[in-house]
């Protein structure tokens, strides 16, 4: 048997490929899959902007042109479109492959989420196929990353955001001590942000509806927004007006359309989610070392691989 993962690589894939893995519906490509004769397992892991399909499949099976044939049919384009974005790869490379997804370090997941494990092997029981083998890979690259702390629930993210807000602030300040932060929003991470400048001794307030956004931010060093509007470069030169030429720090965090985290205005420094989101990464993977994590994960997936080998000895014993 052999373990078998092929994809999409959002980040070398053209406008159209894209738009097709949006609308495309996983359970058609994951039926697909399940019915091929040589396929003993199946799943497909489809959550934000990953599409990859994992198999346990007869050896001696051309994965890359087959695979590559369903997914060219399955979402509508021809061969020559996915070229350029299509990798599948087997045995132990396809399970490192899944274990760096987990760890957040492969190629294209890195600074996004990455699919859970329970969703992968929900959808592997969906096939109709058994789904031990790919249950069990999961269940270990899980392992693997929460062994580097890397998995991580939506607080400790909002969290881990809200730390490098604060050490961008001090960059800008230094001293955090001397600052006003206003907060403006009724988001829940409004509080995590809030809690976190003001352990670093910040004073922090809310945004005052009477007087208005602006004259609000003109009275704080740093602010923190949650609104659906970016804060594009027009807002930061009347700030600037306003703040009579000291120095800003805005946070700009509802969400990240274009343009947002991307303004160029003097003494005033804009940052998007996306900002913070890289910095806390860089600095985690800084933190774990690439070599560290690289070898540890080589040696889990040759272990995994020694057991998945071992399946077929006892089957054939």
């Amino acid at each position: 048997m052999e373990l078998v993962v092929a994809g999409i690589d959002p980040a070398h894939a053209p406008d159209d490929v894209l738009t097709s893995v949006e609308s495309a519906r996983r359970g058609d490509l994951l039926a697909a899959i399940a019915a091929l004769p040589d396929a003993e397992e199946a799943a497909i892991a489809g959550q934000g902007e990953r599409y990859e399909a994992y198999a346990v499949l007869r050896e001696g099976f051309d994965s890359f042109g087959v695979f590559g044939n369903l997914f060219s049919s399955h979402l509508g384009v021809p061969p020559s479109r996915i070229a350029g974005c299509f990798y599948a790869a087997e045995g132990v490379d396809a399970a490192m492959h899944a274990m760096h997804v987990a760890c957040g370090s492969d190629s294209f997941a890195r600074g996004r989420d990455v699919p859970a494990p329970r969703f992968i092997c929900e959808s592997a029981c969906d096939s109709g196929k058994p789904a031990e083998a790919i249950e069990r890979l999961f269940l270990e690259a899980s392992e693997a990353a929460s062994s580097f702390g890397l998995r991580r629930d939506e607080d400790a993210q909002s969290r881990a955001e809200a730390d490098m807000a604060v050490e961008l602030a001090r960059f800008v300040f230094d001293d955090l001590g001397k600052c006003s932060v206003m907060v403006e929003s009724s988001s829940p991470q409004a509080s995590v942000f809030q809690a976190a400048f003001s352990a670093a001794g910040a004073s922090v307030f809310d945004a005052c509806e009477e007087d208005g956004l602006m004259e609000s931010m003109a009275k704080a060093d740093v602010s923190l927004l949650w609104r659906a509007q970016a804060f594009d470069a027009a807002a930061a030169k009347r700030l600037r007006r306003v703040r009579r030429g000291r120095l800003s720090v805005v946070f700009d965090l509802a969400g990240e359309p274009d343009g947002r985290g991307r303004v160029d205005v003097d003494d005033v420094f804009v940052y998007g989610r996306s900002d913070l989101q890289e910095v806390a990464a860089a600095c985690e993977r800084e933190s774990v070392g690439d070599a560290e994590r690289a070898r540890a994960i080589r040696e889990r997936a040759r272990a995994y691989m020694r057991w998945f080998d071992s399946r077929d000895v006892s089957a054939s014993g």
